[in-house]
C-alpha cells in the first residue's frame, strides 16, 4: 500500500458485472465527506477537478504484484468518478473474477492524491460547502483495487492517519486571509503597548541621552562660588596679571578654593623679586636679582596675608 496516497473505499454491486466481457462497471469515487485526522475532506467531482491519466491498472488489495485486469473508460457522471474493470484472462484475473462473482471480493478502493485544496474555517462557506473542510479541487487517482471487506468510511477504519498534508497546495479564502492580517495586526499592536507600558526608550532616546551625557562630561566641573570666584581673581590680581589668569584656568580645571588659596599664597611668598607688575626683576646678565627688598610672609597667618593683599601698602617691608 502506498503511504503516500490517501484512499476511498465502496461496495460493489453485483448487477454491474458482465459475463460476456468478464469486466465491471463501477462508482470509483465521489463528493461524500469523509473524516480525516486533519477534519473533514470532500473530492470535488467536476469534469476539471479529477485527472485520470495515471488510473491504468486494477489490483488486488492495492498490492501493486497483483494486478487483475486494466481499468477503462474513466469519467465523471453526475459528480461520481466511474470506471470500468477488464479482467485478464490469466490465473489471477480468473480468480478475482470469480471471487466478484460470487461476492468474496464486495469492495473497490481507491488510491489518489490532493494535488490543491481550499480550507474552510468553522464559520465560513463555499459553494453551498460550510466549513470547517478541506475540499480538493485537484485530485489525481492512482489506482483502483478490488478488497474483500468494504470499509466504513464514516469510521476512518484502515486509513493510512500517517498521511500528511504537505505538498498539497492549500488555499485559504479571502476572508480567512483578512482575519490572518488583523490577528498580525493585533499581536503586533499589543507588542507595541506591552514596550509602551514598561516604559523602554527607542533608539533615538537612547542616542539623545548618550550624548547630553557626553556633552555633560565635557562642561567644567566649577567647584567654586561665583562670589568665591570674584574675590579669588581679586586676591589673585594683587599678585600679579599672571596669578590672576592662572587662578581662573585653575577654577576651570575644577580646583576647589583651598588649593586656589595656596597657589596664590605661594605666588605671593615666592622669594624672587618681581616689579610692580609681578614680573621677576632680572640682573645685568638676565640672571635673577636678588637684592633689594625680600618680600616673606611666612610668619602671617593666612587671614592676615589675605587681609593685607586687599592693601598692599601694609606689605611694605625694608
Amino acid at each position: 500500500m502506498n503511504e503516500n496516497l490517501f484512499y476511498r473505499h465502496f461496495d460493489l454491486t453485483r448487477e454491474n458485472i458482465q459475463d460476456e466481457d468478464r469486466s465491471i462497471e463501477m462508482s470509483i469515487s465521489s463528493e461524500a465527506p469523509v473524516l480525516r485526522w486533519f477534519g473533514t475532506e470532500i473530492i470535488l467531482h467536476g469534469k476539471d477537478n479529477i485527472d485520470f491519466s495515471r488510473l491504468n491498472s486494477a489490483l488486488l488489495n492495492h498490492n501493486p504484484d497483483k494486478i487483475i485486469g486494466r481499468v477503462t473508460d474513466a469519467r465523471i457522471e453526475r459528480k461520481k468518478a466511474r470506471a470500468r474493470i477488464i479482467f485478464d484472462d490469466d490465473d489471477l484475473g480468473n480468480q478475482a473474477f470469480a471471487k466478484v462473482q460470487s461476492g468474496s471480493l464486495k469492495g473497490v478502493s481507491i488510491g489518489y492524491m490532493i494535488d490543491q485544496a481550499k480550507e474552510l474555517k468553522a464559520d465560513e462557506e463555499w459553494k453551498g460547502i460550510k466549513g470547517p473542510a478541506i475540499i480538493a479541487t485537484k485530485t489525481s487517482i492512482y489506482e483502483a483495487s478490488l478488497t474483500p471487506i468494504p470499509i466504513d468510511n464514516s469510521v476512518g477504519i484502515g486509513r493510512d492517519l500517517t498521511r500528511s498534508l504537505e505538498g498539497i497546495e492549500i488555499e485559504t479564502s479571502n476572508q480567512t486571509q483578512e482575519v490572518k492580517q488583523m490577528e498580525e495586526k493585533e499581536i503586533k499592536q499589543l507588542i507595541a503597548d506591552a514596550i509602551g507600558a514598561l516604559d523602554i526608550p527607542n533608539a533615538a532616546d537612547i542616542t539623545a541621552a548618550i550624548r547630553a551625557s557626553i556633552a555633560e562630561d565635557a562642561k567644567p566641573k566649577l567647584r567654586v562660588s561665583p562670589e568665591e570666584y570674584i574675590d579669588l581673581t581679586s586676591r589673585a590680581g594683587v599678585v600679579s596679571p599672571e596669578c590672576k589668569l592662572k587662578v581662573a584656568d585653575m577654577v576651570g580645571d575644577g580646583k576647589n578654593a583651598n588649593e586656589i588659596k595656596t597657589y596664590i599664597l605661594d605666588e605671593a611668598t615666592n622669594p624672587d623679586a618681581r616689579d610692580g607688575h609681578g614680573r621677576q626683576i632680572l640682573d645685568d646678565k638676565g640672571g635673577k636679582k636678588t637684592d633689594g627688598p625680600v618680600t616673606t610672609f611666612r610668619q602671617i597667618e593666612d587671614d592676615a596675608f589675605f587681609a593685607g593683599l586687599m592693601n598692599p601698602a601694609a606689605f611694605a617691608l625694608n
